[in-house]
């Protein structure tokens, strides 16, 4: 099996603090982290562009699968200690609608709220 991989904006105030969180929390090195701010990367070789990864989260999992929002959460959450609770929880099928309603929102008005210069390739 792969590492879980995942693609974040590392110039979204918000996302940085989470981010940092789990990365805090993921003290055996499960997770490789990928910010795609700094540059595509590993973005194209998943078949994703920098477009689709600035709309929502991206994450790969241990089976090479390639998960979007809410799901690519519950992917990461499974790998860290405290957060396999939230990952159970948040599968569950109604908080798991929710959850994407809710993400769906947030990842709408995010760049609203923090808009950045950015280019196909990186951001400023």
């Amino acid at each position: 099996m792969s590492t879980v991989t995942m693609y974040f904006d590392g110039m979204c105030p918000l996302c940085k603090r989470e981010v940092a969180l789990l990365k805090r929390l993921d003290k055996t090195g499960k997770i490789k982290w990928h910010d795609i701010s700094t540059g595509l990367g590993d973005l194209a070789e998943e078949n994703i562009t920098f477009e689709e990864a600035m709309q929502q989260l991206h994450a790969r999992d241990r089976n090479n699968k390639i998960r979007k929002g809410v799901d690519a959460f519950i992917t990461i959450w499974r790998e860290l200690p405290y957060f396999r609770v939230l990952a159970f929880l948040g599968s569950l099928p109604g908080i798991k609608w929710l959850a994407k309603v809710s993400y769906a929102v947030f990842a709408k008005r995010r760049l609203k709220v923090h808009p950045q210069q950015c280019d196909n390739k990186t951001c400023l």
